[in-house]
Parts: C-alpha cells; structure tokens; sequence
C-alpha cells in the first residue's frame, strides 16, 4: 500500500483485495439493518469508505452509497499502547454513534449559498449589518484571498467570491464587505482569527467591535488535547456537531481548481464555527474560564500590530553575520571530518546514525513516531537529544568529539537560517502570532503566512545584532532572568519561593533541595557537572564518578 500525500487516499488493493472488498460492501447493504456502523480504527474505516486518515476523520458521520451512516472511531489498542487520551475520543465517539442511531435522526441540513448573485450579496450583508453576531472564514489561493463566508446561525451561510468574479462590481462588493468588518455593532467570530485578520487586513480591510475566536476559547478550557492539533476546527466539528467530513475538502478543491467546490468548503467553516461557539455555551458561562478568554483575546490587536509593523533589519550587518556565520561552519565542517575519520552530513538523521551506531558501533537510541494510521513507531535516532548524551560520555567510554561537533554545527546553522530568513518587500522581518500557541497558555510565534520571517520570541543573540529601531524611535529593553517564576512567587505569596527570591537562589535547584532534602550546593553542582543530560542513567553514571 502506498501513500498519496496529494490525495489522501490508499492505493495498491491488489484485485483479491478489491474483490473481497465488493463482497464486504454487498454483505453489508443485503444482510444489516443497522442505521449507524461504526469501524475500529483505519484499515475498517478505509475497507468501507476508501478514505484515510482515521486521525482526522474520527468522530465525523460518512456517507457511502448504499450503506448506512459510518461513524469512524480509533482503534482500541491505541489505549494500550500509551495513548491514553483516546479513550475519551472513543468513548465520545461513541456516544455520538447511539444519538445517531436514534430513529428520526437526520443529518445537518445547512442552506450554502456558495454562488450567490451580486443582488443576493448585498442583500445578504445587509442583513449581517442588523446581526449581533457574524462568523466568517476566508480561503485563500496562492496567498490571495480567493472568497470570504459569512454565517449569522448555524444551518446558513454564504460565500462571496473575490478574483474578479463580480467584474466591474466588485470593488463594490469590497467595500460592502469592508462595511460590515468595520461595523462596530457586529461583532465578528472566526476559528483562529489571527490567521484571517493578518490578510484581510493585509489587504486593508479594517475591524471594529468585539472579535471572538472558538479556537482561543476551546484552548483556554481543555488544554490537555493540546494547544493546536486538538482545537482545529476538524477536532471541534468532530466533538461538537454531526456534520459529515468535509475538511479534506478544501485542498481537493484547490488541487482540482474548483473554485465552486472551494466556496461551499468555506461556507461550512463559517456555519460549523457559529455552530461550535453556540455549542461551547458551558464554557462561556464558567467565570473563570471567560475571565482568562477575555483577557487573552485583549492581546488580540497589539499582536497584529506587531505583525503588521514588523522590525527593521540593516541589511549590512545581516549580510556581514551571515558570512561569518558561514565562515565558523565551514571550519566546523573541517574540526567533524577529523574526528569522524571521514567527510560527515552534520543535518543528516540517516549519516549521522550511520556514524555513530554502525561505524562507531555505540547502542542505538530511538523515538517513538506516530503514522498516519495513528500507529506509533520506533525508530532510530540522531536528534539532539540523542547527541547529547552521546556528546556526555558514560562512566564506560570517553565523551563522543563527534557528535559535540555536530551539535554545534547545528546550532550555528540554526543561527544561520534565522540570520538568512527572507525579509519582507520593505525590508523588515516579521512574525505571526498564536495567542494560545502552547499548552502552557503562552503566546508562541513563527514565520508569517508568506513565508517570510521568523519566531521573534526567542531569537539568537546574533539576530539582535542586525535589528536597529525605526526612523524616530529607539529600543528599550528589559529582561530578568527566570521572570514568570518570579511573578509566580510574588503572586501566590509562597514562602519557600519568596525566600529563594529574596536570597537570589536558583529556583529549579532549590525546588530539587527541598524535594530530595539534598543540599542546595550539592543540587546545583551535578546541575552544572551534568548539563546537557537528560537520561537519569547518564546522572547515576556522573555520580559513581565523583569521589
């Protein structure tokens, strides 16, 4: 069986699979009477419905003619195997399964105006006009904005198309557009806002009144499904709502070039976003939890602001760093090959491998992968952890040169790449924004959607060396070490913290004296002895060391 990445489809059925695959469709559809079938993990889900991944699938009804409704779930074993939180996608799923085996159940039935004429436009947008509240969603084309949706309930919405649809006309389309995203009155919903307002307002189009995000929202209240991967809106459509699978849809759409197709896709986002924040009513009546929404979503400009201005780089210093930078590489280079006895791919996960584990013949570390199918898989690894520890050395053999080497070539290189980044048309290098990009609730940043720029929340000391302020403004910055901790102790009122803080002590070496009752300078010696391990077999080789 091969993987279409393009397609997201199996290919490969050898005939007797086709076959038997025919039979168990005609079993199905002559002998069940059942009104829901619910298939156990990816090769069931795939044998009825030819579609993967179960990942993203699970949860959301399917239809195939001639069988009943299908409602995928993941597999069992995945439980077992340490994935403990299926359990509860499992169990939801299926409960859903027994509500739609209900008699008189019936799927979502939404009204999409995806074509609409230019009449039912503006007709349409007034109406939004007198709305409370409107969720949107755009869909972009080679980084333009191909059509926006617009969604006052759940069962409606429609999709306006951009380039050039409306001709001459749609300037004024534009505008009515605009009239609405500018209305103060209306206060505009979107599922990971950030995204749609950076090109709308890239494009400038311009936002008053209050703005909501059903990503920012379902973040705050469960961040144990993850700060991204469990809040898309294909994760909340699944937990929320009964619509059919649809969001593989988009990039059919685009890779087919049906624009028409493409419109519907966006028409759902908006109706399935009006229909999640609708659904999320406990979390927005829980004080606690909206006192913390409200508060993030109060970042929600100044973040796009900064975006949007971005920092000025001097392109001689950034040029002059980034030859340096290739200079120390290249003689790194050099420093690897003597001590690897031979020419070495520092970036390479295979040679770096290769090296360590067949010629050198060290254990091999490892890591756990998960595959499409939501399986996990070990293999075998060169990462940075796994230098590390080479790099360390055991109380069994001297630390490995070679691979302290490779890991400084990487992280100059990474030096590098963030040096080298492509800079914006203006010459300034900018940074989109999460405002709940990790579980921990922080902020976290990345390149922008154009492919420019970089993360601007931690940057390499080189990379401040090239950033110089605006014409009329000037830098000011401050900085103190282990700052939130600090906040922590001063806010919580915590005794043993304060004390740490008053007398200026290492807080993670203190938390590990008063867990362990070692002594605090014991702590912090194996701290700076045993930097760079993470392995508690590495610590316990350092300790039979010391005297």
């Amino acid at each position: 069986i091969s993987w279409d990445s393009t397609r997201y489809e199996y290919y490969g059925l050898t005939p007797l699979g086709m076959e038997a695959r025919a039979a168990l469709l005609a079993e199905i559809a002559t002998y069940t009477d059942a009104r829901v079938i619910i298939t156990v993990g990816a090769s069931s889900t795939f044998a009825l419905t030819g579609r993967v991944p179960i990942t993203k699938m699970r949860g959301s009804p399917l239809q195939v003619p001639g069988l009943p409704l299908i409602l995928p779930t993941l597999h069992p074993a995945g439980v077992l195997r340490g994935q403990y939180l299926h359990r509860f996608d499992i169990l939801m799923d299926l409960r859903k399964a027994v509500e739609m085996a209900a008699p008189g159940f019936k799927l979502p039935a939404r009204t999409l105006l995806h074509s609409p004429t230019l009449d039912e436009v503006f007709y349409h947008l007034g109406l939004l006009r007198r709305s409370q509240l409107a969720a949107f969603d755009i869909e972009t084309v080679g980084n333009e904005i191909a059509c926006i949706a617009f969604a006052s309930r759940p069962d409606w919405a429609i999709s306006i198309p951009f380039f050039g649809h409306f001709g001459a006309d749609e300037p004024r389309v534009r505008e009515a557009v605009g009239a609405l995203l500018a209305d103060p009155k209306v206060a505009k919903l979107a599922h990971n806002i950030v995204f749609d307002r950076t090109m709308l307002e890239r494009d400038g189009y311009t936002f008053a009144g209050r703005c909501e995000d059903t990503m920012v929202l379902h973040a705050i209240a469960h961040p144990e499904v993850g700060a991204i991967k469990g809040n898309t809106l294909n994760a909340l459509c699944a937990k929320y709502t009964f619509e059919p699978f649809y969001k593989e849809d988009g990039k059919e759409s685009r890779r087919l070039g049906d624009f028409a197709q493409l419109r519907e896709y966006n028409c759902k986002d908006a109706a399935v976003t009006m229909e999640v924040w609708e659904k999320t009513i406990d979390i927005r009546e829980d004080p606690a939890y909206m006192a913390m929404y409200e508060y993030t979503m109060t970042m929600l400009d100044p973040t796009l602001a900064m975006t949007h201005r971005g920092l000025l780089i001097d392109a001689a210093r950034r040029d002059t760093a980034i030859a340096a930078h290739d200079a120390v590489l290249a003689a790194t280079l050099r420093s690897l090959e003597v001590a690897a006895g031979r020419p070495v791919k520092p970036l390479s996960n295979k040679d770096c491998a290769a090296l360590f584990y067949t010629e050198m013949g060290f254990k091999a570390f490892t890591r756990s992968r998960k595959g499409q199918d939501g399986e996990h898989s070990s293999t075998v690894t060169a990462d940075d952890d796994a230098l590390a520890r080479l790099a360390a050395g055991t109380a069994g053999r001297p630390p490995v040169e070679a691979a302290r080497i490779i890991q400084d070539y990487r992280r100059i290189k990474k030096e590098r790449d963030y040096l080298a980044a492509p800079l914006d048309a203006d010459g300034r290098h900018r940074s989109s924004y999460r405002l709940r990009g990790t579980v921990s609730g922080r902020f976290s940043t990345a390149g922008t959607l154009w492919d420019t720029g970089g993360p601007h929340q931690i940057v390499p000391p080189a990379f401040q060396g090239i950033v110089i302020p605006s014409p009329g403004h000037f830098f000011w910055a401050i900085d103190k070490a282990k700052a939130e901790w600090a906040a922590v102790a001063l806010e919580s009122g915590d005794l043993n913290m304060l004390q740490c803080l008053g007398e200026g002590r290492d807080p993670y070496a203190w938390t590990a004296h008063l867990a362990t009752g070692l002594p605090y300078e014991i702590v912090l010696a194996e701290a700076k002895a045993g930097k760079g391990l993470t392995n508690p077999d590495d610590f316990r080789r350092l300790r039979e060391r010391w005297p």
